[in-house]
């Protein structure tokens, strides 16, 4: 990449930099002239909107300052070479003089005509402009760019990505058939969950040929790049997965799996599952980013609806919560009908009353029936759709129905971590504890630096302290703690499983800690927080409660207790 020159000259002493420096002096009239060298040499509306000029077989880049070929690598040009063109590409099809030029490009250094014509051959040469079509000199006035196109292409989509082929480190047939494999279920997966999403069909990626994620992603229009290797093991691969930001180049995720011959196919459809998972959340992310730098008038209902669920993604919390609610409403009363605003305004409400933060729950639970309704009539056959049938089937204390909602799910798509938490919790409402922590371990295998960690051992801890498995119950306690530190139930958990495991010192300890960050927690907060379940669920709820109100939580906090946990 050829870039202006220019770095370095702040460091320079102002002896050096007023040098005159002549070149190209062919006879007695050659004009000398001091300019001054208050002007950076490329002013910054040169760089456009992303904007390109097609110069001939060559495009020129305004944006990144760069002259490409047609295959999109780019073209050496000398410094002073580059900047004489990118002032010419400020006004295309308008003759810019020779002394604009000079002042420009050369600014403080005095120069002959010679310095600027060597800069005008050698640009032609780069554009192959022998005709000098492009590049048109005007008598005794200077110099016109003519391209033949001048375009400010659309930005790449908020929701794009390209899938490059995984590369492999050996040609063996079993390495070969494993990358396209992984390559054909990534691109197939990629952006699942996100019908407007632009995936890049596999077969336009692997025609290109080209590796570099920067310009593949501007090549093709996209704003991420799934790059990929797979290094053969004993016994099977290593697989490297990242995802790349096409603007900037950095890594916006990486993984590394492994994969073994005796179990590769299951294991491709899993990998791909995963990495799906992962991108969805830096596809909200990314389009997120690109949507706040627009003023909010601007921004679109869909913009809106991406920024709750970025906000969501960026871990569960009372604020995080409360804001992407924010988001979603107005969402929705941009387009009342949009799907991702719709779910997300059920979703929020129905999260923020399972987990103590509405403020108001019946009128967080009655928003989520509604939306469910409204989601039902309109978009029956959405996966997001029946994720809220199974939330408003749990208001309405219908567990059967709710597990049945989410078996169809698991069968739907196997590998989706959603649907099998979702199944977890129906399991645990139904008192199935042995089952549920099945599903929460299946979720947690199927997705990999997942926000809702902290949510799933949460549950796991709770289904195996009803169990009566509390040595294991702390264990999972901890992981939530650690995982997630706002989350109201893991801190009980903990310190009711210490207590009936024996270490009734450091369970009191945990509780008063949590007392001491939670003055208002009592008892009927603990119930209101499990809420409601089968016979069995209930039982385990009552035990855990009562364990805690023997460790000295109040039944109901009155203000004097209060005080008094701060003593």
């Amino acid at each position: 990449m050829i870039k202006p020159s220019g770095e370095g000259e702040g460091a320079r002493s102002f002896l050096h930099r007023c040098t005159l420096v002549v070149k190209g002096i062919r006879n007695r009239n050659d004009e000398i002239t001091m300019r001054p060298a208050s002007s950076p040499v490329v002013h910054e509306r040169m760089l456009g909107a992303g904007s390109r000029l097609h110069l001939g077989q060559c495009v020129l880049d305004l944006h990144a300052r760069e002259l490409r070929t047609p295959g999109d690598q780019p073209l050496e040009l000398r410094p002073k070479a580059l900047d004489v063109l990118l002032v010419l590409a400020e006004q295309p099809g308008r003759v810019v003089d020779k002394q604009t030029l000079m002042d420009r490009v050369w600014t403080g250094v005095v120069v002959g005509d010679d310095s600027l014509t060597q800069t005008i051959v050698e640009i032609r040469r780069a554009l192959d402009d022998r005709g000098h079509r492009v590049l048109c000199t005007v008598a005794r006035r200077g110099y016109r760019l003519q391209p033949s196109e001048t375009s400010a292409p659309a930005p790449a989509p908020s929701l794009s990505i390209a899938v490059l082929p995984i590369t492999h480190t050996d040609a063996e047939p079993d390495s070969v058939h494993c990358a396209n494999a992984l390559t054909a279920e990534l691109t197939a997966r990629a952006g699942v969950g996100l019908p407007d999403a632009k995936v890049v069909a596999r077969e336009t990626v692997s025609a290109m040929g080209m590796t570099d994620p920067r310009a593949v992603a501007r090549q093709l229009g996209v704003q991420q790049v799934l790059c990929g290797e797979l290094r053969a093991v004993a016994g099977g691969w290593t697989l490297m997965l990242s995802v790349v930001d096409g603007v900037s180049g950095a890594r916006r995720w990486s993984h590394r799996f492994a994969l073994a011959h005796a179990a590769l196919p299951q294991q491709i459809g899993e990998v791909a599952a995963q990495a799906a998972r992962a991108l969805l959340v830096e596809m909200h992310r990314t389009a997120a980013e690109v949507a706040t730098s627009r003023p909010l008038s601007e921004r679109s209902a869909g913009d809106l609806a991406l920024q709750g669920w970025a906000r969501i993604y960026d871990g569960i919390s009372p604020g995080n919560l409360e804001q992407a609610q924010q988001l979603f409403d107005q969402a929705v009363e941009k387009d009342p009908l949009h799907l991702r605003g719709l779910a997300g305004v059920l979703t929020t409400n129905y999260w923020r009353a399972q987990l103590g933060w509405a403020s108001d729950c019946t009128l967080a639970h009655q928003r989520v029936l509604d939306t469910a309704a409204r989601l039902e009539k309109l978009y029956p056959d959405e996966t997001l759709t029946a994720f809220s049938r199974g939330s408003a089937a749990d208001i309405e204390r219908r567990w059967d129905l709710r597990l049945s909602i989410y078996d169809r799910l698991c069968e739907r798509d196997p590998a989706n971590s959603t649907a099998h938490f979702g199944r977890a919790c129906g399991l645990l409402k139904l008192g199935r504890f042995d089952e549920c922590l099945v599903e929460i371990d299946e979720a947690r295998r199927l997705s990999v630096d997942d926000f809702r960690a902290g949510w799933w051992c949460s549950f796991a801890a709770c289904a195996e302290l009803m169990a009566g498995r509390h040595e294991q119950a702390a264990t999972e306690a901890e992981r939530a703690i650690a995982a997630n530190a706002c989350l109201p139930l893991p801190p009980l958990l903990l310190a009711a499983a210490l207590e009936r495991d024996g270490r009734s010192a450091e369970g009191r300890e945990v509780l008063r800690r949590h007392r001491l960050r939670e003055p208002l927690c009592d008892c009927a907060h603990v119930e209101l927080l499990l809420g409601a379940g089968s016979a069995g669920y209930e039982q385990g709820c009552a035990q855990f409660i009562s364990t805690l109100a023997a460790m000295g939580l109040a039944s109901r906090q009155s203000s004097q207790s209060v005080s008094d946990v701060h003593r």
